[in-house]
Formats: C-alpha cells, structure tokens, sequence
C-alpha cells in the first residue's frame, strides 16, 4: 500500500475500550456495537470536497466513501458488525485518505482485540 512518510494520526473507535500490558491498544466487543462501531479520524492538514477515505482491518477494506474534507475537520464514519464478525481476535485497524482523490496518505495502525 503506497503512502506518504509521515503516517497521520491513528483513527479511534468510539466503542472500544483502552488496554494496557497486552499486545493490543484496545479492545471491542460486539456486544457493544449492535448497530456497528463509530470510527473517528482526525482532521488531516489540509483537504479537498472529493477526498477518498477507507478504513481498513488488517489488510481488508471495511468502509470508503468520498467526504468533504475542505476545510478539514473530524470525520466520523461508522463501520457496519458485519465487518466485525468478519475480523474477531487482534487486527490492526488504520485509515488511508486520498487527498482530492490522488495522494494516498495512511494512519498510524493501532492494534484492536475484536472480540464477541
């Protein structure tokens, strides 16, 4: 996956709970997600009204849309617990945007314990 140098700040999933002393940063569980999880990425630098966002978990794309990102400000995308009951145990879970839809930028990966 091709991306710029610097990765941007990691996405935060509203549902999930912070983790210390495990291989993990948090933990979900889709009992507390019935109608999906609620995922939010920081205002980038700068953006266009045709940015591409997706999010991924592990190396499957589970959201994208093009949002207006002009001027940039938080994103808030939920993910559908289907995807969820697709990616149980530890996954990293990351965004990528394009820029004006060119320009791919990638987040910082945070790793997820997705349980039932």
């Amino acid at each position: 996956m091709t991306s710029n140098v610097v990765a941007l700040e990691a996405l935060k999933v509203d549902q999930a709970k912070p983790v210390t002393g495990q291989e993990y940063q948090y933990q979900l569980s889709l009992k507390d997600i019935p109608n999906g999880a609620l995922a939010r990425i920081p205002p980038t630098l700068s953006g266009t009204n045709e940015d591409r966002l997706q999010i991924f978990i592990g190396e499957v794309k589970v959201y994208e849309t093009v949002v207006a990102n002009d001027p940039p400000s938080e994103i808030e995308a939920t993910i559908p617990k289907e995807k969820f009951l697709q990616a149980q145990g530890v996954h990293d879970m990351y965004y990528v945007i394009y820029l004006g839809g060119g320009n791919p930028a990638t987040s910082k990966k945070e790793k997820y314990f997705i349980t039932l």
